[in-house]
């Protein structure tokens, strides 16, 4: 079962934000993705991406707060459900929502995914397309950072990861509030395997056309029976 509001016939990018009980949540990063600018400070082209919100089982408002932003959005918003109550069906719903329907949903090259509890840069978009067009990738990884209020409440370990790993998830409050801009990053090649945020997190972006080259999503378990968080094949370059 999905519904649609409008869709844009140059959409290059279509961003996938899956829900589940995010009835508190669901509004904020919807705004986000609404207000993009592109580098120079103006309003993102609409027409160029959309958003599919795939409800993934709520129980709550979820569902309802996403219908009534999209009534009042210029931004394209889609709203597909899946049952299954995992990451990984909900993603594959969403990609599979684009590719049975591309009359709704344009003849998109790329595909985004970020989680519905996240507030998204107002360039993201941008740095999207211009990712993919300049250098040529496959895959575009994106590190967030957790809020500066966070921080603020957790010193001993803000100075550990300054320490051990540098500046990487602060944001810029917080790296100005420690007196820490010269400490710079201690960037390692097993950065997002060491912390746990792997390029198939929740905030990344891929060519549709690699995603299913390598076979996109499938679901993976433990020997325990334990469900892997999140499973892709990357075999991009």
């Amino acid at each position: 079962k999905r519904d649609f509001f409008h869709t844009g016939d140059k959409m290059l990018l279509t961003i996938i934000v899956s829900a589940l009980n995010e009835e508190k949540n669901i509004g904020n990063v919807l705004r986000t993705l609404d207000s993009q600018f592109d580098n120079e400070g103006r309003e993102f082209d609409k027409t160029l991406y959309g958003v599919i919100v795939v409800d993934n089982g709520s129980i709550d408002a979820t569902v309802e707060n996403a219908r009534r932003f999209r009534e009042q959005s210029k931004m394209s918003v889609g709203l597909t459900h899946e049952k299954e109550r995992n990451i990984v069906s909900a993603r594959k719903a969403g990609v599979l929502e684009v590719e049975n329907n591309s009359h709704i949903y344009g003849n998109a090259k790329y595909l985004a995914f970020c989680d519905s509890d996240v507030l998204v840069p107002n360039n993201w978009v941008d740095s999207i397309l211009t990712g993919f067009e300049k250098k040529n990738a496959d895959v575009l990884s994106f590190n967030g950072s957790f809020p500066h209020l966070f921080w603020m409440r957790v010193p001993d370990l803000a100075e550990r990861y300054m320490d051990e790993v540098g500046t990487l998830f602060f944001p810029q409050e917080t790296i100005i509030h420690y007196g820490a801009q010269k400490r710079g990053v201690r960037f390692t090649s097993r950065i997002y395997s060491d912390f746990v945020r792997p390029p198939s997190g929740g905030f990344y972006a891929v060519r549709l056309n690699a995603y299913n080259q390598v076979g996109g999503y499938h679901r993976e378990f433990t020997e325990e029976g334990k469900e892997k968080t999140f499973a892709i094949v990357w075999n991009f370059r």
